[in-house]
């Protein structure tokens, strides 16, 4: 029997335990998903089930819930969370999200997308930025069972779905009303994580930035679930190009998480915003813009002028620093501190 060299028995070994590595990938990347628990039901894979998150009891005493639609794919893979209207009169992620949701084969799936489109339902329902008793729940999360209306209502979104089943979460938002942002990210780029995941997002910009305390994205990222938020748009209204562009975003991220099929763009390069700096009206009057949302701006330049509309006089609305304009106000007629711009600085500049 002839002897095989030591060199051709490592190189054997070698060989094997790399068909043997690859096919445990191939199997492990095939082995179907476990039925999901979520909300008190039991989902199998390659279900889309609209689920109901009970909030407590409303005006009339009986029971107020907001929908959270959960398609739990096939194959297993990561779970991805969207949320919209957090403020109810930010409608924009609610379109993305339906579109997103309709563009999912959920036979197809690897993983499970779980989206609450209206999370701040009654303001959603009565076309309001806050809830009926005045409070804007971006400020009062993770909630506080024992509190007020918004404590309790961000404590259950907390506690029932977002806490227990989210791995990634982007929180979809626009600018507020009589506003408009352009489509970027808001991040913190300081946990490596989050920079990960604002990175497969595209070549959204994005603003580095903590965000308040008790803002949902910090509460998330602090809880273990790596988390960005996405702002676009205006709120009231469905601007149908930057939702198309958002859903299209999303479905990259999905495909570079490996849940859905399909070769993503190659990455592209991200612009980098390290602060923003808000543009305020000295006085009141009627603004009118001299330039777009997404509009480069020396320190200085004329971003708008401020009308006084009994008179002739316009006084010229210079740019604080250089930047981009990520928001910009409608031409309206504004109240002294009003912020007609939101400039996003490269190198962190402050204002003047």
């Amino acid at each position: 029997m002839p002897i095989v060299p030591d060199s051709a028995v490592a190189y054997c070994r070698f060989f094997s335990c790399a068909i043997a590595l690859l096919l445990f990938v191939v199997s492990s990347l095939a082995e179907p998903a476990q039925s999901l628990s979520i909300l008190g039901e039991s989902i199998q894979p390659g279900v889309r089930q609209r689920l109901n998150l009970d909030y407590g009891a409303a005006f009339l005493g009986d029971s107020h819930t907001t929908p959270v639609i959960v398609a739990h794919g096939t194959g297993q893979g990561p779970t991805l969370c969207l949320t919209a209207a957090v403020h109810g009169d930010e409608i924009n992620g609610v379109e993305v999200i339906r579109r997103l949701l309709r563009q999912t084969d959920v036979a197809r799936l690897r993983g499970t997308l779980i989206a609450v489109p209206a999370v701040n339902w009654l303001a959603f329902m009565q076309g309001s930025r806050e809830t009926p008793e005045r409070r804007d729940i971006n400020r009062y999360f993770p909630g506080n069972p024992e509190n007020d209306y918004a404590s309790r209502l961000t404590h259950i979104l907390f506690e029932k779905v977002l806490k227990p089943h989210c791995d990634y979460l982007v929180d979809l938002h626009t600018a507020t009303l009589k506003r408009s942002n352009i489509p970027h990210l808001r991040a913190d780029l300081g946990n490596e994580d989050v920079r990960r995941l604002a990175a497969l997002l595209g070549e959204l910009p994005i603003l580095w930035g903590d965000g308040s305390t008790r803002m949902l994205r910090p509460q998330a990222v602090r809880a273990g679930i790596t988390a960005v938020t996405l702002e676009f748009g205006s709120a009231e209204t469905i601007q149908a190009d930057m939702v198309d562009a958002v859903a299209r975003s999303l479905t990259t991220l999905m495909q570079r998480l490996g849940m859905r099929d399909g070769q993503p763009p190659r990455l592209g390069r991200q612009e980098l915003f390290k602060k923003a700096v808000w543009l305020r009206v000295p006085e009141g009057g009627l603004f009118l813009s001299r330039v777009k949302t997404g509009d480069e701006v020396r320190a200085g330049e004329t971003v708008g002028v401020l009308v006084n509309f009994l008179g002739d006089e316009e006084v010229a609305l210079p740019s604080p620093v250089d930047g981009k304009i990520l928001g910009l106000a409608y031409d309206q007629f504004v109240l002294p501190g009003y912020g007609v711009a939101h400039v996003g600085s490269r190198d962190g500049t402050d204002a003047p």
